[in-house]
């Protein structure tokens, strides 16, 4: 039977409203997960840490692998800025990432080539007019099916570059605006200080030429 402490991370609730977890739970949850001698938790729990279908209900893409990552990821990467920010919980997220990755390439690398043969037979099959619906833009090389795996990690690469890029562009922009405010002080206080030695220089002038009529009455 799953954990309290698994059921209360993989409800659906606390990852979208992460104030749920309170600190006792959570530090129940670090306990329990993070505990014993192994290494990495259970594939099982792994799936679910996830929010994905288990190994015996049914198969999930590379793709969907990675999406769910991803939306893990935004909740408790120690950068997101995100209120569930936790660096605990996010290795946690990790390590499943790494155990279903490689239950996956295991999955593939036993059955890969058995779906080899069949797309092959499928696209002998195919007439010609209609097999440009599988170049897959392009991308990939060998079978059908390995050009759709290379196909679906492209797009999702390339999600996640847009990701990385937008994020290092609000990094870039209040950098930006942290050294236009650096710079405006800057120029503040150099203005402030030319007024002030403009003051200093005009009264020691005024101090030492008296004006005339006072010198003509001496």
């Amino acid at each position: 039977m799953m954990s309290y402490a698994m059921q209360l991370l993989i409800h659906r609730g606390d990852f979208c409203h992460g104030c749920a977890l309170l600190p006792l739970a959570r530090m129940f949850l670090l306990r329990t997960l993070s505990s014993g001698p192994r290494v990495s938790r259970s594939l099982r729990e792994s799936y679910q840490l996830l929010q994905l279908e288990l190994p015996d209900e049914g198969e999930s893409s590379p793709a969907q692998v990675k999406e769910a990552y991803l939306r893990m990821a935004k909740l408790y990467h120690p950068d997101s800025g995100a209120a569930t920010a936790d660096k605990a919980l996010f290795a946690l997220v990790e390590e499943a990432y790494r155990a279903v990755l490689a239950h996956q390439s295991w999955l593939q690398s036993r059955g890969g080539s058995m779906e080899d043969e069949e797309d092959e037979e499928k696209v002998k099959g195919v007439a010609p007019q209609h097999r440009h619906y599988l170049s897959y833009e392009g991308v990939g090389s060998g079978t059908p099916s390995q050009r759709e795996r290379q196909y679906r990690q492209f797009r999702v690469d390339w999600a996640v570059e847009q990701v990385l890029d937008y994020r290092q562009k609000e990094h870039e922009t209040a950098a930006a605006a942290e050294g236009a405010l650096v710079e405006r002080a800057s120029a503040s206080e150099a203005g402030r200080s030319r007024s002030r030695r403009r003051w200093r220089g005009w009264w020691k002038t005024s101090f030492r030429n008296p004006c005339p009529g006072e010198t003509s009455a001496t």
